[in-house]
């Protein structure tokens, strides 16, 4: 396994934006120390207006600027945080102020214009570290100052606005600068000409420039810039135009503006707002203690921000003071003060998560070398302090802590260890008892120190056991998913869960627990496991964050293995918000004969199976082993189960026809058996059919006899009261249009009918399709799966004949025998029947078997007849084939023989799986 420590030189736990430590479940309440400001080494050259960017070695580069004398400066000087001490570096070739300095992806710095002797420069220099050398690159079209400069995520620099003083010009032009030819080239012009504004990289690639001074007047109006297009956009304005202010990412995507200076007569600001991408839109928040412009904005990695210093012009002076604003509350609040109050000043987070303040300008003391670190308190240890484990099955537990720079683990009991990489206590404990485990939670200013009552308990002599995963991450505000599931239990087993987050619910027959949470956290649920009378309980960890910085696996659950066939599933881990690439990583075995490649996350290979492997107690149901997954990267790690299961038989069954009115519409049977109910989703499809002539607006009911127990028009809206959008989308089967129909329902072993007809008589084609989920049951001893389907309905020609489709997908070979009906329909007092059906069946490989009168062949009628439900007349179609191990989709196509209608059936019955030594 690669180490993560080996691609990230700081890697740290960021999983919980707020710098309070709550408790969440059983972990106490603790407040973190407020942070101090502590003066460091004096910069060589004092100077303002000047530029800090974080080098790729930790090192920071403090750049151009106004000496104390009102000179430029062309000396360039390094801060090495561990020594505290700045050194100088390379000259700039042409010495600049109000310039731009941006980080490039191969490590190198771009000086973009500002000002120099003679006035604004088109001039642009590039910084290597490894030299510490300056060099010129492409000049800019436009000379300018007082802009703004993004690197983009293509690697280009996108320069927007500014200022050109000499020809008393406010800038709308913008230009794209690319480090492979170190040239510039034009892109779109801003909507409103701007200086002094602010540019925030969004998490969608798209670039947010918010306020400025425009030519008239401060301005309020906010654009989005897409790479895609080269276009500007306008989007929602803010609450008062500012300019001179602070424009702060954060973790969940939002964007803090703060402060600044409004000249249509509010002078400096104290309030500040927020943007919200998926709502285009700006809402205030809490008020700055003190009005300020010209300060600093840094997100710490606790995910607050602290603002430093500033000036304010309504009070003629420069603060001192320094605020944190938490974005789970909305609030500002005091922390340490300024040894000297500055403004034009830089502010630059370490990886440590310190804060450097670098030089600026004072109004009594002129302009500063001085250098001040914010130390942002201790750490907070925020996962919760009791968990527990079970003998001889796998065990995680994630260690959240905000703030921190490092986390340790010791007093571990026998078989766990503490994974560096994956922030997790991980392994299978082999000793009963209860341990005291210490868990350390360090940065810049010192160590937390928190006891983790671990509890080991002994494999429970009876009754059900629960062998998923232990702990799993979720993305705060979206839907989540986790599914508890036992073993050693029956289809009777229940569970019950305690202590869940606001916003979650579990099903007692399921085992699914999901909902949507809507504040971060790490939470401990108690986990109650019933079968006959016995009751068992479990620990589960679950962990919410809205830093889009970390990585959350949404892929899912369960996937299926067939022995022998080539298999592929990518774990999915989106972490829109991060620079950094995530690695996956997994503990427990993957089956025999995969690998999981920790680059790219794809579980690959070909299924091998040895020796049963278990978990625990013996596994049922299919289940050939489960993992816990960890996607990573330098911000923190998401975990999640994996089950692998071996598929039963049909996973998928479908009919497409012309949907008539009355006894025409499309009339479907599917029978479920089993020793527990299905889940299943039964959907009505219409306008997203490529065909002419849908069915424009399908109506979907599932009858049980002749009770109607579910209904549905348009699968966004549960005709019996609320909404289904949620638990339908969690499936991962939504259909894709909002005039289609969806039904998620539980059915107990049994025959069943869909009727599909069109709102307000409508007519045209439309698909039934029935989705098997599997057993509605937590216990990895249920099994349900579909028997057969049955469909009838008006067949047509051309696209309007019968259409029907199975999915295979068994890890033994299973039966299957399609009838096309007609002639016998009459029994039923079916009139206007298909008097001669012809049945085609098309193979995954692309053959195709046809069928037109069943008994013509002997040796296939006498197979037909060894089933029992050889069709009754001789006109009619029948296909028997043996499906082989393996997933495979097969279509059944019903039509009249020399271009007949009618009314006709089309079936597919699936015989049970073969066991053992029954198989072929």
């Amino acid at each position: 396994m690669k180490k993560l420590s080996e691609m990230f030189a700081h890697s740290v736990s960021d999983l919980r934006a707020a710098f309070i430590c709550v408790a969440f479940s059983l972990a106490p309440q603790c407040l973190a120390d407020p942070g101090n400001f502590e003066q460091t080494g004096n910069l060589i050259i004092a100077r303002e207006l000047h530029t800090a960017t974080l080098l790729q070695d930790g090192e920071v580069i403090v750049t151009g600027g106004l000496d104390s004398n009102g000179f430029l400066v062309a000396v360039s000087e390094l801060y090495d945080s561990s020594k505290g001490a700045w050194t100088e570096t390379g000259r700039l070739p042409i010495s600049r102020n109000y310039h731009t300095a941006t980080l490039l992806s191969n490590g190198m710095v771009l000086v973009a214009g500002g000002v120099g002797d003679a006035g604004e420069l088109t001039s642009a220099e590039l910084y290597e570290p490894g030299l510490g050398l300056w060099s010129e690159t492409g000049s800019l079209t436009d000379a300018r100052h007082a802009h703004t400069a993004t690197l983009l995520n293509n690697g280009q620099v996108l320069v927007a606005g500014g200022d050109n003083a000499t020809s008393s010009e406010i800038l709308s032009s913008c230009e794209l600068y690319d480090p492979q030819t170190g040239t510039w080239t034009a892109t779109g012009d801003l909507h409103d000409a701007r200086t002094t504004h602010t540019a925030t990289l969004l998490t969608n690639g798209k670039v947010l420039v918010a306020g400025g001074q425009g030519k008239d007047a401060t301005l309020s109006s906010a654009e989005l810039y897409d790479p895609a297009t080269g276009l500007w956009t306008e989007t929602g304005n803010l609450d008062t135009a500012r300019a001179n202010h602070s424009a702060t990412l954060l973790h969940d995507g939002t964007v803090l503006v703060a402060g600044g200076f409004n000249n249509n007569g509010l002078g400096d600001l104290d309030s500040s707002e927020t943007y919200n991408p998926g709502t285009a839109s700006w809402s205030a928040t809490g008020n700055l203690a003190a009005a300020r412009e010209l300060h600093t904005a840094n997100l710490l990695l606790n995910g607050m921000v602290l603002v430093a210093g500033g000036t304010a012009a309504n009070t003629g002076s420069e603060p001192v003071t320094a605020e944190l604003y938490d974005p789970a509350s909305g609030a500002w609040s005091d922390t340490g003060s300024l040894a000297v109050g500055r403004y034009s000043h830089t502010g630059t987070t370490l990886p440590d998560g310190r804060v450097v303040i670098a030089g600026g300008l004072n109004s009594t003391a002129g302009t500063l070398a001085s250098t001040e670190l914010y130390d942002p308190a201790l750490p907070a240890i925020q996962s919760p302090l009791i968990a527990t484990g079970t003998v001889t099955l796998p065990f995680s537990y994630q260690f959240i802590a905000s703030g921190a720079s490092s986390l340790s683990v010791t007093d571990l009991p026998d078989g766990l260890f503490y994974d560096f990489d994956l922030q997790a206590i991980v392994g299978t404990p082999t000793t009963e008892g209860t341990f005291a485990v210490t868990l350390n939670a360090t940065n810049g200013s010192g160590t937390t120190t928190a006891t983790l009552s671990l509890t080991i308990q002994p494999q429970p002599a009876s009754g059900p056991v629960v062998v998923s995963a232990t702990s799993a991450t979720g993305r705060t505000g979206s839907p989540f998913n986790f599914q508890v599931v036992t073993s050693g239990g029956s289809p009777l087993t229940r569970l019950s869960a305690t202590n869940l987050p606001p916003g979650l619910t579990a099903d007692a027959q399921t085992g699914a627990i999901t909902g949507t949470v809507t504040s971060d956290g790490s939470y401990l649920v108690t986990l109650g496991v019933t079968d006959m009378g016995i009751t068992n309980t479990f620990t589960l960890e679950l962990t919410f964050t809205s830093n889009l910085n970390v990585p959350v696996i949404t892929s899912s659950d369960t996937t299926f293995l067939v022995a022998g066939e080539p298999f592929s599933f990518q774990v999915q881990a989106p972490a829109p918000g991060s620079p950094d690439p995530t690695l996956y990583f997994e503990e427990g075995e993957l089956p025999p004969g995969l690998g999981l490649n920790e680059a790219t996350g794809i579980i690959a290979g070909v299924f091998e199976p040895l020796l049963r492997q278990s978990i625990g107690p013996d596994l049922a149901g299919g289940v050939v082993t489960n993992v816990q997954l960890f996607a990573c990267n330098s911000s923190g790690c998401g975990a999640q189960g994996l089950f692998f299961l071996t598929p039963t038989g049909a996973v998928n069954i479908s009919t497409r026809l012309s949907v008539g009115t009355g006894d025409n519409v499309l009339i479907g049977g599917f029978i479920t058996q089993g020793n527990a109910p299905a889940q299943l989703v039964a959907r009505g499809i219409g306008p997203s059919l490529p065909v002419a002539g849908f069915l424009a607006n399908p109506y979907l009911e599932l009858h049980s006899g002749a009770t109607v127990i579910a209904a549905n028009d348009n699968w966004k809206v549960n005709l019996g009261g609320g909404s289904q959008e949620l638990a339908i989308e969690n499936t991962g089967l939504a259909p894709t249009k909002d005039f289609e129909s969806a039904i998620l329902s539980v059915l107990e072993p049994g025959a069943y009918t869909a009727v599909m007809r069109g709102v307000n008589n409508g007519v045209g084609v439309g698909l039934v399709e029935i989705y098997n989920l599997g057993a509605a049951s937590l216990d990895l001893s249920s099994e349900a799966h579909l028997a057969n389907i049955s469909t009838r309905g008006d067949v047509q020609l051309g696209d309007n004949v019968m259409i029907g489709g199975f999915i295979n997908q068994s890890s033994v070979p299973i039966q299957v025998l399609v009838r096309g009906i007609g002639p016998s329909l009459a029994d039923q007092g079916v009139s206007g029947f298909l008097a001669d059906p012809v049945l085609e069946l098309h193979k995954p490989d692309g053959t195709v078997v046809t069928n037109d009168n069943w008994g013509a062949v002997p040796a296939e009628k006498t197979a037909i007849m060894a089933t029992t439900i050889p069709p009754t007349n001789s006109k009619e179609s029948a296909i028997l084939l043996t499906l082989p191990v393996g997933e495979g989709a097969y279509t059944a196509i019903l039509s009249g023989a020399n271009n007949t209608t009618g009314v006709g059936l089309v079936e597919a019955y699936f015989g049970d799986p073969c066991i053992g030594s029954s198989c072929p």
